[in-house]
């Protein structure tokens, strides 16, 4: 008896799309509708959905729809195939997929999910591709240009325009302007990210403020808070703590910076320690090299395993040989000590010391020039 209700049910909806017309069991809209009514307040049986206009209640239909620019859909949408409208709002659930330029509340698609904005809940089994978003996105692969606004999860990527919540991609994502955290299995780009930014394999950004993680690498503008790249992290600003397996590389560097071979820039001023060597142009702070530290002007504890050198030497050095090209303050301990004019202390195997008087610029143990003469500073400058 239910069965053969159902296929009655199914015909009288098919008969009445098949004509454009529909068998309605109404009063003033309200009621029990088979085909393809435009309007009605209650529940709607039909095989395929052509120029609708608004239903209020359940709406059930069988096939792919025509053209429905204007349609609106309140409470329970559900499409054997697809649902195409202009606003579903409630619960909609497609059996392949649902499209449409607004979709309220709870949205679930076979396949995919396509609309101009999501505000609930939208799960896709492949696919969710949306202007905006506003609340939890979860699908196999998320794909789209528009806003995320709360929870994204995509099985293989993430797309979207400005993201405020969390977004994960199981393969990579890219976005604009991130508030919160992303996280992408593979790889990760954006342009300003506020938040944590996380990529398996590597991240590349404009800007970062907040924890950047690359498996492999980072490369970015500026980045900001704690920066960590498992091989390697080159960026034009790099401020905070910045650890990486390899080598850093940067125009400015402020902070603790830390990696196992070397580190590069133009300005590096902060905690600073390379396995290797730690090369720049002015270097101010602590800075250890496990060879070397070489700049234009160290200034600051500089220590290095061979040598420490620089035009200007300032503070307290320490390596094999230290150098000064042009000018040393302060004090200076290594094997070999050297500086064309010093304002400070030497203390090694041999000490030279140009600006002292001919018999007393080479000397063993400890050499010292402590007053400054009138050449320090343009020797500094030069």
């Amino acid at each position: 008896m239910k069965r053969g209700l159902l296929i009655w049910m199914i015909l009288m909806a098919a008969a009445g799309s098949c004509f454009g017309s529909s068998l309605d069991l109404t009063y003033r809209n309200t009621g029990i509708s088979f085909g393809n009514s435009k309007r009605l307040n209650g529940i709607r049986l039909n095989f395929r959905d052509d120029q609708v206009e608004r239903i209020n209640g359940l709406n059930l239909t069988l096939w792919i729809p025509k053209d429905n620019p204007d349609a609106v859909m309140n409470g329970l949408a559900i499409a054997l195939l697809n649902h195409e409208a202009q606003e579903l709002n409630g619960i909609s659930l497609g059996g392949v997929g649902l499209f449409g330029e607004k979709l309220r509340g709870l949205c679930l698609g076979g396949v995919g999910i396509a609309a101009g904005e999501i505000k609930g809940v939208a799960i896709g089994g492949i696919g969710v591709a949306a202007g905006s978003v506003h609340g939890i996105d979860i699908g196999m692969r998320n794909g789209g240009r528009g806003d995320i606004d709360g929870i994204a999860i995509g099985g293989l990527g993430m797309a979207a325009g400005d993201i405020d919540g969390i977004a994960i991609g199981g393969l990579g994502g890219v976005a604009g302007r991130v508030n919160g955290m992303v996280v992408g299995g593979a790889g990760l780009a954006a342009d300003n990210v506020n938040g944590v930014l996380i990529g398996g394999i590597g991240v590349a950004a404009d800007e970062v403020q907040g924890i950047a993680i690359g498996g492999l690498g980072i490369g970015a503008n500026e980045l900001t808070g704690i920066t960590i790249g498992g091989a390697g992290i080159g960026a034009q600003d790099l401020t905070g703590i910045t650890i990486a397996g390899l080598g850093i590389g940067g125009r400015d560097i402020t902070g603790l910076t830390i990696t196992g071979l070397g580190i590069g820039g133009r300005d590096v001023a902060g905690i600073t320690v390379a396995g290797l060597g730690v090369g720049g142009q002015d270097i101010s702070g602590i800075t250890v090299g496990g060879l070397g530290v070489g700049g234009r002007e160290v200034t600051g504890l500089a220590i290095g395993g061979m040598g420490v050198g620089a035009q200007h030497l300032g503070g307290l050095m320490i390596g094999g040989y230290c150098k000064a090209k042009t000018s040393m303050s302060g004090l200076s301990i290594g094997v070999f000590n050297s500086a064309r004019r010093l304002h400070g202390v030497q203390i090694g195997l041999l000490n030279y010391c140009g600006n002292n008087p001919p018999g007393l610029r080479l000397l063993p143990i400890i050499n010292l020039h402590l007053t400054r003469d009138r050449h320090m500073r343009k020797s500094h400058r030069d």
